[in-house]
């Protein structure tokens, strides 16, 4: 979970990814993750964010920049300022993330090659289909 996937940006990742979970499962094992829904992320790519969160002891401020590499995939820097409120000490520090968006039929034939039979699918957090109105789509998947 997490979107772990959309850090395995190029082929022979995505690949590995089935491979080893083809390896570990028994016949009739099930494999769920999720993913960022390209039919989504086309339409609405990442945007800039701002998210701030604090106690009585720190303030953390995280700043997210995407950048459009290629069709589906972004990187995204993240610039985060921890500020320490009793003695007003900063620790700054930044992050880039490449991060690739899927189709679910894209997987699916992925997934095929490694044995694999989509059985679900569902948006994020929701109890319907994933759609191109869904962010992100949890994919479960049955070893046959």
């Amino acid at each position: 979970m997490f979107h772990v996937i959309n850090y395995m940006v190029k082929q022979i990742d995505i690949n590995l990814f089935f491979n080893a979970a083809s390896k570990h499962l028994n016949k009739g094992g099930i494999l769920i993750f999720d993913t960022w829904h390209y039919p989504f992320i086309k339409h609405t790519p990442p945007a800039r964010t701002k998210k701030i969160f604090s106690d009585n002891l720190f303030k953390m401020i995280r700043e997210g920049r995407p950048l459009k590499v290629s069709k589906k995939i972004f990187d995204i820097t993240y610039f985060i300022n921890i500020i320490n409120l009793k003695n007003l000490n900063n620790y700054k520090f930044s992050e880039k993330h490449r991060i690739r968006a899927f189709d679910i039929k894209e997987l699916d034939k992925i997934a095929k090659k490694f044995g694999f039979k989509q059985v679900a699918n569902y948006a994020f957090l929701k109890y319907t289909n994933a759609s191109k109105n869904s962010f992100a789509a949890i994919l479960i998947y049955k070893k046959i």
